[in-house]
């Protein structure tokens, strides 16, 4: 699922959007590991309010046209790490 943010908006601003959206994609989809936003490279005060919605960065990528910043939403189960280093999961 993509959703689109207009790209004129505050930074202030992307908080109160980014939480409800989060909360909306996880109620449609449990099984979703992962919400992805983007923001252009460079742009500190979108990484910021995004990371204080919960996203964490994840990758700076170069497309054709622009260089991107990709942030991650995870839940806390694709998150979490096994502390038993010596047990291979599902075994």
């Amino acid at each position: 699922m993509e959703l689109l943010i207009h790209t004129g908006l505050r930074a202030e601003t992307l908080p109160e959007i980014l939480r409800p959206l989060v909360r909306a994609v996880r109620a449609a989809d449990p099984g979703c590991r992962r919400v992805v936003y983007a923001v252009t490279e460079g742009y500190r005060a979108g990484v910021e309010a995004a990371e204080a919605t919960g996203f964490r960065c994840a990758v700076d990528v170069d497309l054709q046209d622009e260089q991107l910043s990709l942030l991650v939403a995870e839940p806390d189960w694709v998150t979490v790490t096994d502390m038993d280093l010596d047990h291979v999961p599902g075994t």
